[in-house]
């Protein structure tokens, strides 16, 4: 823990040397981003768009291009031009939610507003090399959100929040400051990675940690992925096999790939069996991906913003006909009912990359890929706080292996500097615990 709390102090120091230009330090933008990330929730009570979050993403941009560019006149240029952006998107999804459904509106709003800022802030603090300050906020505000997650799973009953509750085989599942369980249990998964690069010698403890926030939500999906992420950084052997290089890591996606188009196709059906809610939630997974193909096969290009129209898609259970269109808890299936084959390649070309970066940076590849697999279960961009920290990541993965220079040395899961890509990725793995 004394790792996170030295990178979070060298992030205020940086912040505030003297000369060095900025709109507010870095760890006051660094903390309000990830503290928005985990309890967005209430973001949305406070504004029913996506102002707020815009506004602080324009903010963090603004910062990391005056810090990345010498040239002060071209730093304003840039910033000039990023308000503009934000500010037409901003206003062009406020008339769009007055001619169209509310559904395509905020699916607009995650697209042009939240994933081209995050992205654009990921390859930012990347090329001006504080990137360790954000992640080092992101792995903090996670680590404390834990205890809540605890708390509401063992009392019986949401902490932070009134109303609707979720719950599992009569265990209510945690959700402290977002809008679902799923999503908490992916913003957990997704620090994993961080935990064993910032934490030093407590990374493993700092993992088991978050592991235990991802089932205190009761997330299936998320479940599996959290575990494997964990063995990932935590077992020396499988990184050395798996990501010396990337071949082996995407055979295996491509695997993975491929059981979903044959189970799609030949195995499962749209009727969810099972009496464990457990059960009938891992079948109405495999019923979106029967889907997936069928929707593919209709409309190639998809249905448009608004995604599934009412009453067009059905499964069958036990006791009722079920709207697709009410609930889709799959990216890849959320996506192609907009974009059709485009968002599909786009969510293949994420993966890709996240897989790739690895060899660049462990921790910030392995969380996005991790991110990416989630949203075989979540879909990913029907979120702010998720969409936001995905394509975060992507700006970040795409800086490392587009950018022509990196700000600072990288690190590997062991929390020893090495200079970025001189050296093979098995050397950055420790031999031992």
């Amino acid at each position: 823990m004394r790792h996170a709390v030295a990178a979070l102090w060298q992030s205020a120091w940086l912040s505030m040397r003297r000369g060095q230009p900025a709109i507010l330090p870095d760890w006051i933008l660094a903390g309000g981003l990830a503290t928005v990330t985990f309890y967005d929730y209430f973001l949305n009570r406070i504004h029913g768009v996506v102002t707020p979050l815009a506004l602080l993403l324009l903010v963090i941009w603004s910062n990391a291009v005056l810090q990345t560019h010498v040239d002060r006149r071209r730093a304003y240029e840039l910033i000039a031009l990023g308000a503009t952006f934000q500010a037409f998107a901003v206003v062009f999804c406020r008339y769009y939610a007055t001619i169209s459904n509310g559904g395509a509106a905020a699916a607009l709003q995650k697209l042009l507003v939240i994933a081209p800022a995050s992205a654009a802030i990921g390859w930012m603090l990347i090329r001006s090399g504080r990137i360790r300050q954000y992640l080092s906020w992101y792995l903090l505000v996670a680590m404390l959100t834990v205890i809540p997650a605890i708390a509401e799973r063992g009392l019986h009953r949401q902490l932070l929040r009134s109303g609707r509750s979720y719950a599992r085989g009569g265990a209510v599942r945690a959700l402290v400051g977002t809008p679902q369980p799923l999503v908490l249990a992916t913003l957990f998964v997704a620090m994993i990675p961080l935990a064993f690069y910032l934490l030093g010698r407590w990374r493993y403890l700092g993992g088991l940690w978050l592991l235990a926030g991802v089932f205190m939500t009761g997330s299936n999906g998320p479940e599996g992925v959290g575990v494997l992420i964990f063995l990932i950084c935590a077992v020396p052997f499988i990184p050395r096999y798996f990501m010396r290089t990337a071949v082996p890591l995407l055979v295996t996606l491509f695997v993975g790939g491929l059981v979903l188009v044959l189970g799609g196709l030949y195995w499962w059906s749209p009727q969810v069996r099972g009496s464990s809610t457990m059960d009938k939630s891992n079948g109405y997974r495999e019923a979106l991906y029967w889907l997936l193909p069928r929707l593919l096969n209709s409309h190639p290009a998809g249905y448009g913003l608004a995604g599934l129209p009412t009453n067009t898609w059905f499964f069958g259970t036990n006791v009722k006909i079920v709207d697709v269109s009410q609930s889709i808890d799959s990216e890849v299936v959320y996506g192609a009912a907009q974009f059709g084959y485009f968002a599909v390649a786009a969510f293949v070309g994420i993966a890709v990359l996240a897989s790739v970066a690895i060899a660049r940076h462990q921790s910030l590849g392995l969380s996005n890929l991790s991110l990416t697999l989630c949203g075989l279960f979540t879909a990913m961009h029907a979120w702010n706080s998720l969409s936001s920290l995905w394509f975060f990541g992507v700006g970040a993965c795409a800086a490392l292996l587009l950018g022509r220079q990196v700000g600072e040395p990288w690190e590997g899961l062991s929390h020893g500097k090495i200079a970025a890509s001189s050296r093979p990725l098995a050397d950055l793995i420790p031999a031992t615990g």
